[in-house]
């Protein structure tokens, strides 16, 4: 540890070893329904007898520090960005940590009033956080009121809780990465053309996308946990049980297939439509899960042949290049059409917004910006 220090003295309050090594166990436990680094901060302050803690994220590009977890004197403080320019913070990632001024942290650092000054700071601890592999995550650190003379038993105790703030960290971060991937896929299922439709290994829908929803003229709320033979006809749900056994009998990772002929399907209401179809199974709790793709075939050929962006304008040409106003015609043309389909009712699950894919109140935004108004449409 690059240690700091202007002074040889011991601190009178030696730490128990025993109540340190309980101290230890509590803080860098995970604790059921608890967020964890509050209590790992807890448990570092208790250990060490110091007057507060954090963890917080880095960001090199603004050369900042995002507090994630923050306990100073008994106040919890979360959530705040403060440059690491002219701090101990500062020195701490430089070095690569971890550092330790023993003493005379304000003297050092006069100008670090949101951790030092005002909190009447002398002592210093910081050790920059990595991931496995080397990447930079974020830094731990003490401060104490009282001087915090270098020890082995200090310096053990600190490297402990900043492996277990690592690792927290790189777990968070990789949590957030794995919902911003099922958010993009969410995103692109709910704008694809086609009914997507998630079914469980008793052909039970799970999800349904918004173009499923418009196609089978039905909300997801009266499709999900129903059997997949209220949107199939009788045939077409013994020839879907074949191929879902069919793609159990299949290699992981050629469990796909196009059914030949495609499946009969049904709308809210009854009638029937032919629609191209497209299997992808999954294993998932001792059976096989599917995602079923229905393409409408007689409407999926109309679009193909007029395909109307403007009235009378078929899509004929893929090199064209639109205006803006052009664009704000196809959008507000869009709209309305989704509008009209659902009773220009624009939230709740039969709503225009759950059929475009997008926010309620987005959507409302955009029927102000486009000048939509029900009353001048013929």
């Amino acid at each position: 540890m690059n240690t700091i220090t202007h002074s040889s003295f011991e601190r009178t309050d030696a730490l128990d070893q025993d109540a340190a090594l309980r101290s230890i166990c509590d803080g860098t436990a995970v604790t059921p329904g608890r967020p964890f680094l509050p209590v790992l901060i807890s448990g570092l302050i208790d250990t060490l007898h110091a007057h507060g803690a954090w963890v917080a994220e880095y960001s090199a590009e603004r050369e900042t520090l995002c507090t994630l977890a923050f306990h100073a004197g008994g106040t919890w403080r979360d959530n705040f960005v403060y440059a690491i320019a002219g701090t101990p913070c500062e020195q701490a990632i430089r070095l690569g940590g971890p550092v330790h001024f023993a003493e005379n942290i304000r003297g050092l650092y006069p100008g670090d009033s949101e951790f030092m000054s005002d909190a009447g700071a002398v002592s210093y601890i910081g050790a920059l956080l990595h991931d496995v592999d080397g990447a930079t995550l974020g830094l731990l650190a003490v401060m104490d009121t009282r001087s915090m003379p270098a020890a082995p038993r200090v310096e053990t105790i600190f490297r402990i809780f900043a492996a277990r703030a690592a690792a927290e960290l790189q777990r968070l971060r990789a949590e957030t990465q794995i919902r911003q991937g099922e958010q993009r896929l969410a995103n692109l299922v709910n704008g694809a053309i086609d009914a997507v439709i998630e079914l469980d290994a008793g052909l039970t829908v799970t999800a349904v996308n918004a173009a499923g929803q418009r196609i089978l003229r039905c909300a997801a709320s009266e499709l999900i946990d129903r059997h997949v033979r209220q949107i199939l006809s009788g045939d077409g749900v013994e020839k879907l049980q074949r191929f879902v056994a069919e793609l159990g009998r299949r290699p992981v990772g050629e469990r796909y297939a196009s059914i030949p002929g495609g499946l009969e399907a049904v709308r809210a209401g009854g009638a029937a439509f032919a629609a191209e179809a497209t299997l992808a199974g999954y294993e998932h709790r001792g059976g096989i899960s599917c995602t079923l793709l229905l393409r409408e075939i007689d409407a999926y050929r109309n679009r193909m042949i007029t395909a109307p962006l403007f009235v009378n304008e078929p899509i004929q040409d893929a090199a064209r290049i639109y205006t803006v106003q052009e664009l704000q015609e196809i959008e507000r043309n869009n709209i309305v059409r989704a509008l009209e389909s659902t009773g220009w009712r624009v939230s709740g699950d039969d709503g225009a917004a759950q059929l475009l894919g997008m926010n309620s109140s987005t959507l409302s935004s955009r029927i102000k910006t486009l000048g939509i108004d029900r009353r001048e449409q013929p």
